[in-house]
């Protein structure tokens, strides 16, 4: 206690000094705090998605234009699809701030994904309620549905499982609700929930508006994937030259799923590889 007693005393004489302190071990704190917060993000949890080794993005490029990481149109993703040899499956999506109005009647901004009927199926991934979007969601004539993420569900439903089968509007169309995702799932990186039945407003090959992502195949791997990419993308160029000429190819190094994750937790982008498609090879 005399030990106690005496630091207090020390440190009420020099006020300055007992100020810095705390704060400097305040700091400490929250960055220990911090620091462990993200190890455990990127570290300790487990990646949402099966293999995500296995998972590449896949970007057009246009030097001449200043493009680097651009958009697909969904023709040209239909066409790589049917082609290609090396990956397994590819889907288009894309990430945008919707007006949404909830069962109160509130209209709200939220992030969502317009999603490929077989996102889902490439990365691998399950709804925890109800079921994901699948292929046949894909289709021209399929019914408007939609999967909430468990944080949306939670914050806005209260969790509750009777979500299922209500209609929520979006973007002034009425969509079904057929399933929650597991925590922690917000891909490409900070959606609430996932729709389907937008795709082909825009199918034009000339309408550039899509991320992709692909899986590799099981006997495949990510040299063998750009170099068939690229061989597809050629073959494009010859058959839609006023659509995909003067197009380049350009691979991205690949990146471990650990530092992908945290990439997906500090921003919007996503992705544990990467590589870019083109009509013709640099």
């Amino acid at each position: 206690m005399k030990d106690v007693r005496y630091a207090v005393r020390s440190l009420s004489k020099n006020p300055t000094f007992t100020a810095v302190a705390v704060l400097t071990i305040a700091l400490g704190i929250g960055s220990v705090t911090a620091i462990y917060s993200v190890v455990d993000a990127v570290l300790l949890q487990e990646l949402p998605y099966l293999a995500p080794q296995d998972l590449v993005r896949i970007w057009s490029t246009n030097t001449e234009r200043g493009v680097e990481r651009g958009f697909m149109s969904p023709p040209d993703i239909e066409d790589i699809q049917a082609r290609n040899r090396s990956l397994s499956g590819m889907a288009g999506y894309s990430e945008a701030e919707l007006a949404l109005i909830g069962l109160d009647g509130a209209a709200v901004k939220v992030v969502g994904t317009w999603a490929a009927g077989n996102l889902f199926d490439v990365l691998g991934s399950t709804a925890v309620l109800g079921r994901a979007l699948t292929a046949a969601d894909g289709d021209p004539d399929a019914a408007k549905v939609m999967v909430l993420g468990h944080d949306f569900w939670t914050s806005r439903f209260g969790g509750d499982p009777g979500v299922l089968g209500t209609s929520l509007s979006v973007e002034e169309n009425q969509y079904t609700v057929v399933g929650v995702m597991p925590q922690g799932f917000d891909f490409p990186g900070n959606s609430s929930f996932w729709l389907n039945r937008y795709l082909m407003s825009y199918p034009g090959r000339y309408a550039r508006w899509m991320d992709v992502v692909a899986r590799l195949a099981p006997d495949g791997d990510l040299n063998a994937a750009r170099e068939d990419v690229g061989a597809v993308a050629r073959q494009l160029e010859e058959e839609f030259p006023q659509v995909n000429r003067d197009m380049r190819r350009r691979c991205f190094p690949s990146t471990t799923p650990s530092l992908a994750m945290l990439a997906r937790r500090s921003s919007s982008s996503w992705g544990p590889r990467g590589c870019c498609w083109s009509p013709a090879s640099m």
